[in-house]
């Protein structure tokens, strides 16, 4: 091909790649761009023309409808997380001509009878538009928005929104998790949190319940008008100028209700870490369960748990046996065993030790939460009840030829023995171990 030949081969395909960009930028988009004559209706822009439904457009030519919204924008305030609010906007047609309402194109759920039906809309007529927003996250400021096209040219692209916060119906302070620390079970010790609330002007509470016979729950109105979190009292040597400003209220923070949740740890709770859980129920109802269903969140506002934990120290002292790959936890009686073949089995050894009894220590009833995982007891005859101290020894067994299984952390194996000390009556072991074969 000579040069000639190839310098016109080129013109036409820079010819028809131009016509073909020029037929994509500029011819109208089926569905999306209506008449270009609607461009010369008064007040109608461009960029509104390209968003129209195409049998949603202003006439040409008078008379038109005219849209009146007396609020367009609609605040929520305050909305519970995981629960529906709504709002119902009336649109009137204070035009001359029938108006037509589009398909809503919305953030949020909108209801809109005659939107995108093209049912017509009579002068001096209303319809409604309800949006419904259910939030599924904590927000300090949300809006959602519906817009409807129209063939009112003033104002053909109507947008509606709702807006506002989102927080819990319900919150716990500091939290609902409660830690008693150490403690010696020979007495009551009680702690409490509050549940607050910017949407209740009262909480009401329909129960109590308990996973264990050692803690009791109760419940009292709580004073708004302390903070919700006191903090540390400052030193009086500290001066004025200095000082932290006083902490603010609960009623200062918004919350219109509130009570105070009461956990009293009762004597007996068997000695070693525990972990239980209680629950305050409320007046509210419980969440729709299509919500969870379809995935999305499903706020529990008519029960609130919380974890309560600590560790009973008792009169007994633990000191483990030294063996390879084995750790004790005094504070928890946590006792890991490490890994070992199932073949071969396993032995972790504690000495127990007690003062002042005046009759033999003895550990009866003792229960596991895995058979393969046994507790034997031996005295040891050097400390006699005479001498004021006595031992024992106590050996956790994994016998050979146990199926291989594998107990870390909340799959611990559960061992108890009940005691006939009077301070100390139960015992509760944890034991971690991973056997293989």
């Amino acid at each position: 091909m000579n040069v000639l030949a190839r310098i016109a081969l080129v013109a036409a395909i820079v010819v028809a790649v131009g016509a073909g960009l020029y037929y994509f930028l500029e011819a109208p988009i089926a569905g999306r761009m209506v008449d270009e004559s609607t461009e010369e209706v008064p007040g109608f822009a461009k960029k509104d023309v390209r968003f129209l439904q195409p049998d949603v457009r202003p006439a040409a030519t008078g008379p038109h409808p005219k849209i009146e919204v007396e609020e367009p924008q609609y605040d929520f305030g305050t909305v519970a997380l995981g629960e529906s609010d709504s709002h119902t906007f009336v649109v009137k047609n204070v035009g001359e001509a029938d108006l037509i309402l589009g398909e809503p194109i919305t953030t949020c759920k909108c209801t809109a009878p005659e939107a995108g039906t093209g049912k017509p809309i009579p002068p001096g007529e209303s319809t409604t538009v309800t949006l419904t927003y259910t939030p599924e996250k904590v927000a300090n400021e949300f809006a959602q928005r519906a817009f409807i096209h129209t063939n009112d040219p003033a104002d053909p692209r109507l947008e509606l929104e709702v807006h506002g916060s989102v927080e819990e119906l319900l919150r716990a302070f500091p939290s609902s998790m409660l830690d008693f620390g150490v403690v010696d079970g020979k007495e009551s010790v009680t702690k409490s949190f509050k549940v607050l609330s910017r949407l209740r002007d009262e909480i009401k509470v329909t129960g109590t319940e308990s996973a264990s016979d050692y803690l009791k729950v109760t419940t009292s109105p709580a004073d708004l008008s302390e903070p919700i979190n006191p903090g540390e009292e400052e030193s009086e040597d500290v001066p004025e100028e200095e000082r932290r400003p006083a902490p603010k209220s609960a009623a200062e923070l918004g919350f219109t209700g509130g009570i105070v949740v009461t956990v009293e740890l009762l004597p007996g709770m068997p000695i070693g870490r525990f972990r239980e859980t209680v629950a305050v129920n409320f007046d509210e109802a419980p969440p729709d369960p299509q919500r969870a269903a379809e995935g999305k969140i499903a706020v529990d506002y008519s029960n609130m748990k919380a974890e309560v934990v600590g560790t009973v120290r008792g009169p007994f002292a633990f000191v483990p046996v030294q063996r390879e790959n084995q750790k004790f936890l005094p504070s928890a009686l946590a006792f890991d065993l490490g890994a070992f073949s199932a073949d071969e089995g396993a032995k972790g050894t504690l000495q127990l030790f007690v003062d002042g009894m005046e009759e033999p220590l003895e550990l009866t009833d003792i229960q596991s939460t895995e058979k393969y995982v046994q507790l034997e007891v031996r005295r040891d005859p050097s400390f006699s009840v005479e001498s004021g101290r006595q031992k024992l020894f106590l050996d956790f067994v994994v016998p050979p030829g146990s199926p291989p299984a594998q107990h870390i952390r909340k799959g611990k194996v559960i061992v108890t023995a009940n005691t006939n000390h009077p301070d100390g009556r139960k015992l509760q072991f944890f034991i971690e171990m991973a056997s293989y074969r």
